[in-house]
């Protein structure tokens, strides 16, 4: 399939999904994104986004170099732009999700502390997760077979961050291994609480129109999530261990 016609059909997919998603919640799209299939040949220089918005243009072509080279793709929201990289059309739902998200809430980073933006970043993975699921995408969960880190002791969050660098990772990875796992892991788990009808529609809209603006709304936000539903109420081997020692 030539590059255009593979373009035109990713750009087709993504709209095709975002509308599809908006439909299911009720929501009014103000406007699309950019969208790239970026073959073998293709360079960030040739594209529109590496000169849209110059002030962010240095911080997309870093980011879009690290993606090209593990092939995963992503929504900027800077630039307004989606990348897809390889033929995986799973990628195009929770892509389109992610942009119809932050394309309608506008969300800030800035002024957020650390716990905050730790917080705000699982919500994105939520609802990019999250709106997959609602529109028929067969993505899977790959973090299940792996235990909750949010309920591991301080003191066992460490050292299994420090066994985890060993393995040549970085504190980047690790910090990302968590966001998805606890995204995901939320998604899933308000994905079947709406399934078995414990909650409707119009919760999982606020989710995607919230802004999280107020100091410490995005943590807060998280914890509440998590309360209702993926509650630790189970004690890992991590914590019986460090008891059973004390």
């Amino acid at each position: 399939m030539r590059w255009q016609d593979r373009q035109d059909k990713v750009e087709a997919s993504v709209y095709e999904a975002m509308n599809e998603l908006a439909d299911l919640l009720s929501i009014k799209i103000r406007d699309y994104p950019l969208v790239y299939w970026v073959g073998r040949k293709v360079q960030f220089k040739d594209l529109f986004t590496s000169t849209r918005y110059m002030p962010f243009a240095e911080q997309n072509r870093v980011y879009f170099e690290h993606h090209r080279r593990q092939k995963i793709p992503y929504y900027h929201h800077e630039a307004r732009s989606i990348y897809i990289f390889k033929d995986m059309p799973i990628a195009v739902y929770e892509e389109a999700a992610h942009a119809l998200h932050l394309m309608l809430a506008n969300p800030s980073v800035k002024g957020r502390g650390n716990r905050d933006r730790l917080s705000f970043d699982i919500l994105m993975e939520i609802n990019g997760f999250l709106g997959a699921r609602l529109i028929g995408s067969p993505l899977e969960n790959p973090y299940n077979p792996h235990a909750d880190w949010a309920q591991l002791t301080p003191e066992s969050l460490v050292k299994f961050e420090k066994s985890y660098l060993k393995l040549g990772r970085t504190k980047s990875d690790f910090l990302d291994h968590f966001v998805h796992q606890q995204g995901y892991g939320l998604a899933e788990c308000i994905h079947f609480a709406h399934l078995k009808g414990d909650i409707k529609l119009e919760f999982i809209r606020r989710l995607f129109t919230d802004r999280w603006l107020e100091k410490n709304s995005a943590v807060n936000k998280y914890l509440r999530l998590k309360r209702r539903f993926w509650p630790i109420d189970k004690i890992t081997e991590d914590i019986k261990a460090a008891r059973a020692k004390a």
